[in-house]
């Protein structure tokens, strides 16, 4: 773990690449995560938010999120009780199948998230109908030729 400017980070010096990391009720207030940082003269690029890298900060109020970020990791802002305000770039990209959930873990169970998750689910509940509907039109068309 490397300290800079306030943030702790793991630093990949092949990739030239920086994820912050893991210090339980270390940041309070507002934090603000710049797109890179130089440490021993060189420039990496921040590109993730680690496994756990906020658990528990809870005097941690907001995070400002650059759009370097690709990868934000489970339980990320987990136990972080005074959360109200992140945007997730949308440099995001995420394969884990619990991407929903991690959300939900952002906002410690708040009405936010019971709204994406609604949101989710509604979301596809159309995409479904839409398709049904698709394919049904698709048949008619298909017995008047």
């Amino acid at each position: 773990q490397t300290l800079i400017d306030g943030i702790y980070y793991n630093l990949n010096s092949d990739t030239k690449t920086a994820e912050v990391t893991n210090k339980p009720d270390y940041y309070i207030d507002g934090v603000i995560i710049p797109e890179t940082v130089m440490y021993d003269d060189v420039a990496y690029t921040v590109t993730g938010i680690g496994y756990q890298a906020f658990f528990g900060c809870r005097g941690m109020t907001y995070v400002n999120l650059p759009s370097s970020i690709t990868y934000i990791g489970e339980y990320a802002f987990s136990w972080c009780s005074d959360l109200t305000g992140i945007v997730i770039p949308g440099s995001v990209r995420d394969g884990n199948r619990n991407y929903m959930a991690r959300m939900c873990w952002l906002f410690k169970y708040s009405i936010l998230c019971l709204l994406l998750v609604i949101s989710y689910v509604l979301l596809q509940e159309m995409m479904v109908s839409t398709l049904h509907t698709c394919i049904s039109h698709w048949e008619s068309l298909m017995q008047v030729l």
